[in-house]
């Protein structure tokens, strides 16, 4: 998922479902890649990476187109010594015409789609966490009341039942709520000093964690092949069986034509 990425927001458990689908090839390797429309993983002839893929060509491609408008390379991309070091004002800049130019496909023509590659597919689902209480206690990972986890959910709603006469064991569990700034001095630096004033905590299981659960929905994967339409033995099969139907020709005739025009008519001149 290098081009592609999924949110995952704190307070839900998520669900991925993945699936995968294969392009291969058969036979045709030794064709041109203009006439296949494809580079393999070792053609290419990238500078920045040993294998080609069409992601990899369309990143190096709007490098070298961006660098060649601005004049200039940000810091953290490899650099070319024919450009300088951006300034803050192009790094922003480079980084908008980089996507543009990745996103027009024509600024990049040379940039051919993989003849090999795999694909992973994800559907995504979530839902809130559900608060614990008497009808889910031990159903969820977070009502488990076997497990030691470092926040309880249901800590403070504990305390709370007990009121006044809390026991000792109760008194442990770690609560949920964090502070929003874990130090003083963090409170101090906070340039917004209105925000150090107030939301003093927050609820770590709303904004901190989050559950990601992955799995393959299907044991299987889809593979498409892509192949020569017609190959050399294709061609022929295709015109013997041609003659075959219309004119009735055969191998056997085409030897014997060979034979009384050529072998035997060499012979009957040398008598």
């Amino acid at each position: 998922m290098t081009e592609r990425s999924l949110m995952i927001q704190p307070g839900q458990e998520h669900f991925l479902d993945l699936s995968s689908q294969v392009l291969s090839t058969s036979g045709i390797d030794m064709l041109k890649p203009a006439d296949r429309n494809c580079y393999f993983d070792h053609e290419g002839d990238l500078e920045l990476y040993n294998k080609y893929t069409y992601i990899n060509c369309g990143f190096e491609c709007g490098l070298r187109h961006t660098q060649k408008d601005l004049n200039c390379t940000p810091w953290y991309f490899p650099q070319d010594p024919k450009y300088s070091i951006c300034d803050p004002w192009k790094e922003r800049q480079f980084s908008s015409d980089l996507q543009h130019v990745q996103g027009n496909a024509s600024n990049c023509k040379n940039c051919l789609p993989d003849c090999e590659t795999r694909d992973i597919l994800v559907t995504s689902s979530a839902a809130k966490f559900r608060s614990c209480s008497s009808q889910n206690i031990n159903a969820s990972p977070f009502c488990d009341l076997s497990k030691v986890t470092s926040e309880k959910m249901w800590a403070e709603d504990v305390k709370e039942t007990y009121m006044e006469d809390v026991p000792e064991y109760v008194k442990t569990l770690i609560s949920p709520y964090r502070k929003m700034y874990p130090t003083l001095r963090m409170a101090k630096d906070e340039m917004i000093t209105a925000l150090s004033k107030k939301n003093q905590t927050y609820n770590a299981f709303e904004k901190d964690i989050a559950v990601v659960n992955i799995f393959f929905g299907k044991s299987t994967e889809t593979e498409f092949e892509m192949s020569r339409r017609m190959t050399e033995i294709g061609f022929l099969s295709t015109i013997g069986g041609l003659f075959g139907l219309c004119l009735g020709f055969s191998i056997i005739s085409f030897v014997e034509i060979c034979y009384w025009f050529i072998i035997r008519m060499f012979k009957d001149l040398a008598k």
